[in-house]
Order: structure tokens, then sequence, then C-alpha cells
């Protein structure tokens, strides 16, 4: 892992990240907790993106970088709380607008983002306005692919959930939320949705519905 910080050279650098992904990607959860825990590796990791967006960049070291973090963030609270006193969520809402044209992107970053939401300690560190606005825009955006709604739908069904923090935000926007909750299939036939695996992303959305349902 130290090999992130070793090159500055694109080619090596590009190498690099993409072992490292692939190695996150063949780990278990016990083992990637284990790296996930290690926060020079979240640093590094935020360290390339951030110098591969600031160019405007849309290239595999890019999405490898983003790939391993979204690995390493998945069931490990840790390594989530070291994305966001590192200032990835800043980073990472930067991204979801500068890369609205990319819908790979835009997954790997709602895929991170659902995996911090999934721990309600950290939450209330999404409970951002804007950012859920944006999120909420993605839902049912008819241009966006079915893997960046389906994320979208994960994180604004965990923050909007009966556990975790107090909603602190307007109640206009919380039932906004809710109500278009409603309209995201969760029976896995809706269209594309056949081709995603059930998750907790899903079960997310699948517990929102009963709970609006206990709302109306």
């Amino acid at each position: 892992m130290m090999c992130l910080s070793l090159y500055e050279d694109q080619t090596l650098q590009r190498m690099s990240v993409a072992v490292v992904s692939l190695l996150v990607s063949k780990l278990s959860v016990e083992e990637i907790g284990q790296l996930g825990a290690e926060e020079f590796i979240i640093k590094q990791l935020l360290s390339i993106v951030q110098q591969r967006a600031s160019v405007g960049a849309v290239d595999s070291t890019l999405k490898f970088a983003l790939s391993a973090l979204w690995n390493l963030t998945d069931e490990t609270p840790k390594a989530c709380r070291m994305f966001l006193q590192n200032q990835g969520l800043e980073l990472y809402t930067e991204l979801l607008e500068t890369y609205f044209f990319d819908s790979s992107v835009q997954q790997k970053v709602l895929g991170l983002l659902n995996n911090v939401a999934e721990v309600e300690d950290l939450r209330e560190w999404l409970m951002e306005e804007d950012l859920l606005k944006y999120i909420l825009a993605l839902l049912h955006s008819p241009v966006v692919e079915v893997g960046v709604s389906y994320f979208a739908g994960g994180v604004l069904a965990n923050l909007t959930s009966c556990r975790g923090p107090e909603w602190r935000l307007d109640a206009e926007l919380r039932n906004t939320i809710l109500n278009k909750l409603l309209r995201v299939p969760v029976s896995g036939e809706g269209p594309g949705l056949q081709c995603l695996e059930p998750s907790r992303s899903f079960g997310a959305v699948f517990t929102a519905h009963e709970g609006i349902e206990r709302e109306v």
C-alpha cells in the first residue's frame, strides 16, 4: 500500500492504484476492515482522487481510486469516519456536480456515500440540504443510469429512516424525499433493477416504504 505515495509518474501511479483496487475487491469483509482502519490509505486515495479531479481527468486512475475507497468503506464504520474527517464529503460533493456526465463516477461516489449513510452515528454528516437535493434529483432522473438512481435511493432511504439522528432540515424536503421513495420499485421488477443484486441499499428503500406507510 505504500506504493500509493511513491509514484508521481502518472503511468506508475495508475498501475499502483489499479493493483490496490484489485486487491481490495478480493478481500474479505474482515480484511477490508483492517485495511480501511489505516488512515494513511484513506488519505492517499483521497489525495489521488483530488489530483485527478483538479484537472478534470476522467481516467482509470480516478475510477480505480474511487472503487478502492468504495470497497474500503463497505461495512467499515471506522473507515467511513476517516473518510469524513479527511474532507472526503466535501470532495465527493464536488465530484457529483463536476462529473454529472459520467455515470460510472457518480455511481462510485454514491456507493461510498451510501456506505456512510448506513452508519447511524455518521448520518448527521450527510444532513446537508444542497447535497440531499442534488441526490434527490438523481433518484428519478431519466438521463442517469439505473445504478446511480439505485444508490441515490439508498442514501436517501437511510437518512430518512426512523433510526439515526433526528431530521433537522426542512420538513418539506423530508416529505418530498419520502414521497419520491414511494415511487422507487422494491420488487426488483422495475426497469433495469433486475440487473442489480439485492443489497443493504435495496433493504433500506424497502424499509423506507414501510416507514412511509406507517406515517401516512
